[in-house]
């Protein structure tokens, strides 16, 4: 390969003609592209394997199709059957039918939904007052221990109480016996 060669080859003669013609052509020299492409060397080759999902987006149509030709076919059979009558009058008919249906199938879902609403309603009512009946209870609890510490505060007080009165029973008795003792 030749040191400072480009891949482009300017030659002074074809310069002139594309300077004459106003035109911006360029010749590429083609041994030098080849040099080139050998020193590169060789390009590895990927193989991707194929994707799965665009398999089965195809089968997931061609199972379309089958129901659709389906279709197709009892609708053509279904007509022919009823080829006397006027097909728009049956297409009305069948779309009030399916109306109706849809609006019988909703009104049962409604009614289903209201008494499960109201099963968890009562649920929670009951829930509800077994924890007001629990509350009370315990504040019951509470009061009934406040009362009972109550009482024995009383109690303890009035033994002390007692206590000391005979203590200083006792020590006015001892005073006045030393008082009889001394005359």
């Amino acid at each position: 390969m030749r040191k400072g060669s480009g891949i482009l080859k300017n030659n002074i003669d074809q310069q002139q003609v594309l300077q004459q013609h106003q035109s911006d052509r360029v010749k590429f020299d083609e041994e030098i592209i080849a040099e080139h492409d050998k020193s590169r060397g060789t390009r590895q080759k990927i193989d991707e394997p194929k994707t799965p999902y665009e398999n089965a987006q195809e089968e997931e149509l061609n199972q379309d199709d089958d129901v659709y030709m389906q279709e197709d076919i009892q609708m053509n059979e279904t007509t022919q059957a009823n080829s006397g009558q006027d097909s728009s009058q049956q297409t009305i008919e069948e779309e009030v039918k399916k109306h109706l249906e849809e609006a019988e199938r909703n009104k049962q879902l409604n009614a289903q939904l209201q008494k499960e609403q109201n099963t968890v309603n009562v649920q929670k009512e009951i829930a509800h007052q077994e924890l007001v009946q629990k509350l009370q209870q315990s504040q019951q609890e509470v009061d009934d221990e406040e009362k009972k510490h109550q009482e024995f505060l009383k109690k303890r007080k009035e033994h002390y109480k007692n206590e000391m009165k005979a203590a200083q029973l006792l020590k006015r008795q001892s005073m006045e016996e030393d008082e009889d003792e001394d005359q």
